[in-house]
């Protein structure tokens, strides 16, 4: 997956990062809402804020409600890569999963939802 990512100048972080601002309503997010998604420290979440408004693909702005926040917005350049990256990202994902069988794929399934669920 890095290999794929770093032919696009992306880390797996900001890949990340990247695709929990374009899921988001209105492709916004606040920093911290990125800092709760992605587990990450605020020091971290800025880190990646800063990386992704350097190389075009959000904007950083004021809040309309709360001119204290800051709001990071998905830019064209950011949804163009998110769809060239994807279906390569995609890819590596299929032939990752095609290791297990449909079983072994649905006994994962109700392993992972079962230790989320008792958390």
């Amino acid at each position: 997956m890095n290999e794929r990512l770093h032919q696009h100048h992306l880390s797996e972080s900001l890949w990340h990062a990247l695709l929990a601002v374009y899921a988001r309503p209105n492709h916004k997010i606040l920093p911290s809402e990125l800092s709760s998604i992605l587990n990450l420290t605020r020091a971290s979440a800025t880190r990646l804020s800063d990386d992704l408004v350097l190389n075009g693909w959000v904007t950083r702005s004021t809040h309309p409600l709360d001119r204290r926040k800051i709001t990071l917005k998905l830019t064209k350049a950011g949804e163009n890569l998110i769809q060239l990256v994807s279906p390569e990202t995609n890819e590596v994902h299929r032939r990752v999963w095609s290791a297990l069988s449909e079983p072994e794929y649905e006994q994962l399934q109700r392993l992972l939802t079962k230790l989320l669920t008792a958390a």
